[in-house]
């Protein structure tokens, strides 16, 4: 990766903030610009550096996570938020992706998956795992939200793509779904990634909302 990925690290936590510095700080395509540990100071540093990505905790000082969220995203939309909280309730994590975050995950997450975050984001716009997934596709099931509009009409999907989306609105992991159709997670995540390219779709809830619509799922 030759353009490096410019992240901010937010946190009020000291310990937590430096350790994770201290991880990242190994990656050559990973340049931190600074830190914060508390909610004015985040926007000041935004605007200072306009970062491509901010590692974001909802609980600072002198800040309401979400409204942090929704700030960011309306005065600076280069940048590109991923939510690293201690809660990992559903009803956080709904409110935080509604109000603009583009991954959410745990402070429990290994250096490889916050690694692999920055990058999906950082080249395609979201990272959501399993836990965040299934969070979005209840939502979405609840609200009936099943009428998203997508640019083109319906394209012409192989067994494996079916079979992936398929797995996807059981709530299957990645390692589930290859399992049934004899492929690596890897393979299934590559089938995932070609979907949302083909589709149109940004995330794993639109390519169960784009089969929906095109009759390949009933709810």
């Amino acid at each position: 990766m030759n353009t490096p990925i410019k992240i901010v690290i937010a946190d009020d936590h000291s310990l937590f903030r430096k350790g994770l510095t201290s991880i990242l700080a190994n990656f050559a395509h990973i340049e931190i610009l600074g830190e914060a540990d508390n909610g004015d100071d985040v926007l000041k540093l935004v605007k200072s550096t306009n970062p491509d990505i901010i590692l974001l905790d909802l609980v600072m000082p002198n800040s309401n996570g979400f409204e942090t969220v929704e700030k960011i995203k309306n005065d600076f939309e280069n940048t590109r938020i991923i939510i690293l909280s201690m809660y990992d309730s559903e009803t956080h994590i709904i409110k935080a992706v509604e109000a603009g975050a583009c991954g959410y995950l745990n402070k429990n997450a290994s250096p490889e998956e916050i690694l692999l975050a920055l990058e999906s984001v950082h080249k395609n716009g979201f990272y959501f795992n399993d836990r965040t997934n299934k969070v979005m596709l209840k939502r979405m099931y609840q609200r009936k939200k099943l009428s998203p509009t997508f640019v083109g009409d319906a394209i012409d999907l192989n067994k494996n793509e079916i079979a992936v989306i398929k797995g996807i609105s059981e709530e299957l992991t990645s390692t589930e779904i290859g399992s049934r159709l004899f492929l690596s997670a890897r393979t299934i995540d590559g089938i995932r990634l070609q979907l949302m390219q083909k589709t149109g779709v940004k995330n794993s809830i639109g390519l169960v909302l784009y089969a929906i619509r095109n009759g390949i799922l009933e709810v």
